[in-house]
């Protein structure tokens, strides 16, 4: 996990792959299920600054992810999009046993 973020539900994602599952057509949480309330993704500070710090001491190497300003923007979108159009997150959620196949969840 390079960019931690907290969606609505509470809930911490890597940004790339909420971004992607959000992209996919899901509204809702992958781990809980809930609908999103709203697109925000609030960075998690803490956890980043807890990774770099394991990196440091793991001696790996961790690059902070560039500012992500625009991504906001492709979330707001998305969600428009998939408000509009039905919302297939409720009706195609899979349930996990808080593992992902690949998608980066967990």
């Amino acid at each position: 996990m390079r960019d931690p973020v907290v969606v609505s539900t509470g809930q911490t994602y890597d940004r790339p792959s909420i971004i992607q599952w959000i992209w996919e057509g899901h509204c809702t949480c992958p781990n809980s299920g809930q609908v999103l309330a709203d697109n925000r993704l609030v960075p998690n500070r803490a956890l980043r600054s807890l990774i770099s710090q394991w990196c440091g001491v793991y001696c790996f190497q961790y690059d902070s992810p560039e500012s992500n300003e625009g991504m906001a923007e492709c979330v707001a979108t998305a969600c428009s999009r998939q408000q509009q159009g039905g919302r297939r997150g409720e009706q195609g959620h899979r349930q996990d046993s808080g593992q992902d196949a690949g998608g980066g969840f967990g």
